[in-house]
């Protein structure tokens, strides 16, 4: 989703599927390394599984809002209202089996959504 929707705002249209009520989860790369690295000491004959996430579930609208936000131009997303067929409108990770290794996220949303506008801009030489 940050994908397009850097493209989007790039272009100037930023228009999405669904209703932006959708919730979603969200974790760093670097968060997801850290787990991974966690997970090693954690694996066993038994095949533990376990959800990767922060377990805050945060909207479509809000994480685009950001975005739009962190733009040069402040870009306000807006809804189709028709979401894709098979696309839960919840996905946030139980993390409860995380938590209990000790597993903290250590990256913000805020700050890796920023990182991520920085990253696009610098990459497609905005």
């Amino acid at each position: 989703m940050l994908w397009d929707a850097c493209n989007k705002l790039r272009a100037g249209h930023y228009v999405f599927g669904g209703t932006g009520e959708e919730e979603r989860d969200w974790l760093h790369i670097s968060d997801v390394v850290k787990l991974l690295r966690m997970s090693e000491s954690h694996a066993s004959i038994d095949c533990p599984i376990v959800n990767g996430g922060s377990g805050i579930g945060y909207s479509v609208e809000d994480i685009l809002t950001h975005m739009g936000k962190m733009w040069d131009i402040e870009s306000i997303p807006a809804f189709s209202g028709i979401s894709r067929e098979g696309d839960p409108s919840y996905l946030v990770a139980d993390i409860t089996r995380i938590l209990e290794w000790g597993f903290v996220p250590g990256v913000a949303l805020t700050e890796g959504l920023l990182s991520y506008v920085k990253w696009y801009k610098r990459e497609c030489a905005l």
